[in-house]
């Protein structure tokens, strides 16, 4: 783990652990391997001033040439060969005394012994890559630490002296398990109001809070420490009343905290865990852990969270998949013809592999911009993650269908599980269709100060004539637009086609907004499935983006299989810049011009009837 700390102004020391294993007895009277630490200090400069937003940029055909490049986290080799070293260690200490029995009541002592609960600070880069990969191979295990870690986080970001003393000491420790508390059951009631949960301050300095949180994921062993989002009363700068969300801690011991059910989930159902339903009835909150109600807390925490998530679905879904189809068409044949030798299967594993490559690119390109520049809006790009995420294991659920056969719905065969993790993961804390509305409105809401005047002018064309003359001249093709922004110069000339994939579906994009804002000006918020088709393009031209800088990058400095990694960025390029080109063509016909208007009116009639009210097809009229 690194710890990061401030020595002055001009420079941070990082604390690099080298363990030393000693042999000891815990407080359980177990057996068990204790790491000592011994430190190693190198010095790298501060973070960088926060650049513009990148994905956000792409709404106004904007591309930062200099993030072409892939930043990287990891600024030294020697800096990198320790975190290989510690996750390679991580991953035998997990395979050999974790894994092997995941069941096994004691495992949570066994990873407090290791220090897997500890809190310091760290590069995010470096906790997905040394923790986080190397516990991929149990998500629950994997979600359970991820989400601990996260509160330790949100602790020591708020610079609090008093709480980082009282918790973080135990929590370190593993005697108190940090878990969130995000998701309810039933949507707000109260307009305006951003949670169920509500928080009232009282006259003696203490909050008392009520409400009630499902899908919270807790173990059975150790005291529980919810970072519980709820809604307050608060006033704007005209002094008007409003309600925001906002953040406490909560020990899980404090009368008036229960658990009300307990959830059977689909996946991440490991023996020892277990995702409840917690009531707060009156719990009286102190003052101290009452942590913020900045609006920045909440959302750093769900971009996180949504980060997690990609990384889960990587490490512990899509590369296993990929790995067991891989074996299975190398150990199989058909009379005379090896699974392997089919073109079919080929492109598919080829397929999977490129939105893995993808995904995983996106969130290590994420990591690196929120470890390198100070406060940088990576709130859309985290989002992307997420809405990526979802949707590359959908294709990944039915992957071993197409291949396998019907050897998937054996529970024997291994495949199952990733199922029913992947579908877990798709359903974890937020509805898709609000992150797609939450991507295409922040971009459309940054490109709309920049298109405030050219809207007004398209939208009274008559009070400006001359302006529509000009703009026939400068009008971007959605079929073939100029692509002026010669991207191919920041990337290895073999990625040329990607480059130009790349800036076609950006000014694509730009020209959908232009579209959209032209036709509905501010009644743009009352179109949700347009505002989805133009989160899809920014999908894609993120995907687009950050493949091909990785693969760029991993050529250029001699990464094995590099060239693969140029070929693959370039056909996954083509696929999706088709992809862009047909949603911006469905967003210039508008709403009568595709089909989007009848599903609309079958799907309105079906809700009416409060059923599927078709008749069957051998029913008769006589």
């Amino acid at each position: 783990m690194l710890k990061i700390i401030k020595t002055n102004k001009n420079s941070l020391v990082k604390s690099l652990y080298r363990y030393i294993s000693v042999t000891s007895i815990d407080r359980q009277g177990v057996e068990v391997t204790q790491f000592k630490e011994k430190y190693d200090a190198v010095k790298i400069p501060e973070k960088k001033l926060a650049k513009e937003p990148l994905v956000k940029n792409f709404f106004v055909a904007k591309v930062d040439h200099e993030l072409m490049a892939y930043p990287e986290a990891f600024f030294d080799t020697n800096v990198l060969n320790h975190a290989t070293a510690r996750k390679e260690m991580y991953q035998n200490y997990l395979k050999n005394e974790i894994f092997s029995n995941p069941g096994d009541g004691k495992n949570i002592y066994k990873l407090c012994n290791y220090g897997s609960f500890n809190c310091d600070a760290m590069l995010t880069t470096d906790q997905f890559y040394t923790y986080s990969e190397a516990e991929s191979n149990n998500l629950t295990y994997n979600y359970f630490l991820s989400t601990h870690r996260i509160v330790g986080e949100t602790i020591l970001n708020e610079k609090n002296e008093s709480l980082m003393s009282k918790y973080l000491p135990k929590m370190s420790r593993g005697e108190l398990i940090g878990t969130i508390c995000l998701s309810e059951k039933v949507p707000p009631i109260k307009e305006n109001r951003p949670f169920n949960t509500f928080a009232r301050e009282t006259d003696n300095d203490t909050w008392i809070i009520n409400g009630e949180k499902s899908h919270v994921l807790i173990n059975d062993l150790g005291s529980t420490l919810f970072l519980v989002v709820a809604s307050i009363e608060s006033t704007d700068r005209d002094g008007d009343f409003l309600e925001k969300p906002a953040l406490f801690l909560i020990d899980g011991t404090a009368h008036g905290v229960s658990i009300e059910n307990t959830h059977t989930t689909v996946g991440l159902n490991e023996k020892g865990f277990q995702a409840v339903s917690l009531k707060f009835n009156n719990v009286e909150i102190p003052k101290e852990n009452f942590i913020s109600e900045n609006l920045r807390s909440s959302i750093n925490i769900l971009n996180q969270m949504r980060l997690n998530i990609g990384l889960l679905a990587v490490n512990g879904i899509m590369k296993p998949i990929i790995n067991k189809l891989t074996d299975f068409c190398i150990n199989t044949r058909i009379q005379n013809i090896h699974f392997k030798d089919v073109d079919t299967i080929k492109e598919r594993i080829g397929q999977l592999s490129a939105s893995c490559y993808a995904l995983e690119s996106m969130i290590y390109l994420t990591a690196g911009l929120k470890d390198i520049y100070q406060d940088q809006d990576i709130d859309v790009e985290c989002a992307i993650v997420k809405l990526f995420t979802v949707q590359t294991l959908t294709q990944f659920i039915s992957a071993p269908a197409f291949t396998v056969g019907p050897l998937t719905t054996i529970i024997d065969e291994g495949y199952e599980k990733y199922i029913r993790d992947a579908i877990q993961l798709i359903g974890t804390e937020e509805p898709i269709e609000t992150l797609r509305q939450f991507i295409g409105l922040s971009g459309m809401s940054h490109a709309g100060k920049e298109f405030n005047e050219l809207v007004k002018k398209k939208r009274n064309i008559l009070d400006h004539p001359f302006f529509f003359f000009n703009r026939l001249k400068h009008e971007i093709s959605i079929e073939d637009p100029k692509l002026k922004l010669e991207l191919w110069h920041y990337l290895h000339p073999s990625l040329r086609p990607a480059a130009n994939y790349l800036e076609a579906s950006v000014y694509r994009l730009r020209a959908s907004i232009e579209i959209l804002l032209g036709r509905y000006g501010t009644q743009i918020f009352n179109h949700p499935s347009e505002i989805a088709s133009v989160a899809d393009i920014a999908m894609m031209c993120y995907a687009i983006f950050a493949s091909s800088s990785r693969a760029s990058r991993s050529y250029c400095v001699g990464i094995r299989n590099g060239d693969q990694e140029m070929f693959l960025s370039n056909a996954f390029g083509y696929d999706l810049s088709l992809r862009v080109k047909e949603l911006a063509r469905n967003i210039d016909r508008g709403e009568y011009g595709t089909s989007m208007h009848t599903y609309k009116f079958v799907g309105e009639k079906l809700l009416e009837n409060k059923k599927y009210h078709f008749e069957h097809p051998t029913t008769r009229n006589f």
